[in-house]
């Protein structure tokens, strides 16, 4: 999972935080206006009224932590996913790294041979060249 997967879920948590906000200002509101209603109406009616406001509320607030676990629930699952597929891209870049630095040793190896072959070439040219020099300076010594 990618990180627009990460930023959705986040987006999703903020927005079930902004509906929460907004369903309690609604609630608050609606609380102002049944207060006022309550000062005008009798002492059973206030009971009745108190007791569906406060089972509202209750029933939203209940709502609305279920969607945050729904949603924080979401996200782990998610997670789960990404470092899934993490571990996986990471061993196959592992991998990928190992072939490469196997195949680079190996043709650093083969140029190493290269060049020491052709030291030893020259080294040996170099040898018999010296040994011919010395074998004509020495029979030119003697003649």
């Amino acid at each position: 999972m990618s990180r627009p997967a990460h930023f959705a879920a986040d987006r999703e948590i903020r927005d079930l935080r902004t509906e929460l906000r907004s369903t309690d200002l609604r609630l608050r509101k609606a609380d102002i206006r049944r207060q006022d209603d309550l000062r005008k109406s009798d002492t059973a009616s206030v009971d009745r009224r108190f007791h569906a406001a406060e089972t509202a509320i209750l029933a939203a607030v209940t709502s609305a932590e279920r969607a945050i676990s729904h949603a924080d629930a979401g996200v782990d699952k998610r997670f789960d996913g990404v470092n899934d597929k993490i571990d996986a891209l990471t061993k196959t870049l592992v991998s990928r790294l190992d072939l490469l630095s196997t195949a680079s040793d190996l043709g650093e190896g083969r140029r190493t041979g290269r060049l020491d072959t052709r030291t030893f070439l020259f080294a040996l040219i170099g040898l018999a060249i010296s040994v011919i020099v010395a074998v004509t300076f020495i029979i030119g010594l003697h003649l």
